[in-house]
């Protein structure tokens, strides 16, 4: 279950990581005044239907969005294999630690029992 939610909260941050990349166009411009009242224009645009003239064009190709999105997704995976493999080695060495400590105790047992 905890491993899910790191899924989750590493989904979240590249989630977040990728929105922003993305520049603000034109839509996200807010079109309040400084004082708080809606410019007249676009209060008109809110009423009225006005078609577009000229081409949309795409801020950010998809390819690059693709690219970025694939880029980040191998770069969290390769940090979470380096970390696997840290605590992989870690646990090792703590194995072979108590190893040598449950040797050595039992060592201790046997050369008592060879003095009684």
């Amino acid at each position: 279950m905890k491993l899910l939610y790191k899924f989750i909260y590493l989904f979240q941050i590249v989630t977040l990581f990728c929105t922003l990349l993305q520049p603000a166009g034109p839509a996200a411009a807010q079109s309040a005044q400084p004082g708080g009242q809606i410019d007249e224009r676009n209060e008109r645009r809110f009423r009225v239907f006005e078609a577009v003239e000229g081409m949309q064009v795409e801020e950010v190709s998809g390819a690059k969005l693709l690219l970025v999105a694939y880029t980040i997704f191998w770069l969290l995976l390769f940090v979470y294999i380096i970390r696997i493999a840290r605590l992989q080695a870690k646990t090792r060495g703590e194995i072979e630690r108590l190893q040598k400590m449950l040797a050595s105790v039992q060592e201790r047992r046997v050369e008592e029992d060879q003095r009684e």
